[in-house]
């Protein structure tokens, strides 16, 4: 066999062979949303949906949640719920990252490191999110007590 043929062959084995040990030992808590992201709508668009809302017996209120009574919490004003979903506010982020509800243990089961050492020291996506947005230690302070009391709910 062709000596770049059998580098191409082992590179592609060694994918899948990645891919599926990812998908054996992807953590079971975590569950993909098929969400679309959500959309900016105009003001007709809005007012059917508000219509829609209400034949069906819903308000928008509890069809689309009001974040904005969760201003003072920590996730909301860093942005973290821009790509997070956070199910105890409500909050759906854009399907992209996992829920933080369950990030307090879901860290260590991904990154094998508790969530305070992964602030200090993030690794992936986070890695560069901080590069670009730090925390400071009070805020990761914060982090790690709202993430904590959400996984003890």
């Amino acid at each position: 066999m062709n000596k770049t043929f059998r580098w191409i062959l082992f590179l592609v084995v060694g994918i899948v062979v990645g891919f599926m040990v990812s998908l054996l030992f992807n953590n079971d808590k975590q569950v993909a949303t098929t969400e679309p992201p959500p959309q900016t709508e105009s003001a007709n668009t809005s007012e059917a949906a508000d219509a829609t809302n209400k034949t069906a017996g819903q308000t928008t209120e509890t069809a689309q949640p009001n974040l904005a009574e969760h201003t003072d919490n920590i996730l909301v004003q860093k942005g973290c719920i821009a790509c997070h979903a956070v199910s105890p506010i409500g909050a759906k982020g854009n399907g992209t990252a996992p829920d933080l509800a369950i990030a307090y243990d879901d860290v260590k089961n991904r990154f094998g490191k508790s969530l305070e050492e992964f602030l200090e020291e993030p690794e992936g996506t986070m890695s560069a999110v901080f590069g670009t947005s730090p925390l400071t230690d009070e805020e990761k302070e914060k982090v790690i007590s709202i993430v904590k009391e959400y996984s003890e709910q």
